[in-house]
């Protein structure tokens, strides 16, 4: 039943997506407020974009804690699948 709801919350939020912390910002304002290498999978409804936090959803996290993750804002778009915050460096991806 939990699996059913998760997915029908993804299908009212949008897509899913997985986030790795690849590493901590040399220039953090919060040091080892998340751990490096944690992986968050959840919803999401909009791509990481300048300036705004990225969000998403607490459906499920693997390997940190079980709840969604707001980021402070990107500062940097470094690719089409990486980006820096204030605070650390993070790779996305789309998944089914």
């Amino acid at each position: 039943m939990k699996i059913e709801q998760a997915k029908l919350f993804v299908d009212l939020i949008g897509q899913r997506v997985k986030l790795t912390k690849l590493q901590e910002s040399d220039t953090a304002e919060f040091k080892n407020n998340i751990q490096t290498g944690a992986v968050y999978i959840g919803g999401f409804i909009k791509e990481p974009t300048l300036g705004e936090s990225f969000v998403i959803s607490p459906i499920s996290v693997v390997e940190y804690n079980r709840r969604g993750l707001r980021t402070s804002f990107i500062k940097e778009i470094i690719d089409e699948n990486t980006f820096r915050t204030n605070n650390s460096i993070y790779r996305w991806e789309k998944i089914d």
